[in-house]
């Protein structure tokens, strides 16, 4: 899966993990092969400002199902599924 292909440990320090990506954001991209199903893209960013800028120009694409949030396992988890949450947050 791309979204993992991207996600990266950079460093290592007293036996803890730095996680080097920890927001995504993944989008429809059409439909796949099968009835109900579809393709979806997913973009790994080491910062939130990173993810907000891709997600903001999906928004004016006219991408749809767009959802967006911390990759695990970053604490707190946040995970922005439904398009009133995506506005939301590219306001804040």
């Amino acid at each position: 899966m791309k979204a993992r292909a991207d996600w990266q440990v950079s460093a290592h320090i007293a036996g803890r993990s730095i996680i080097k990506h920890t927001w995504f954001v993944a989008c429809e991209t059409g439909l796949g092969n099968g009835i109900g199903h579809y393709r979806r893209r997913t973009k790994s960013f080491s910062s939130e400002e990173e993810a907000k800028a891709f997600a903001r120009e999906l928004v004016q694409s006219g991408a749809t199902r767009i959802i967006a949030g911390t990759i695990n396992p970053v604490s707190p988890r946040r995970i922005l599924g439904s398009r009133q949450d995506i506005m939301r947050w590219l306001a804040s």
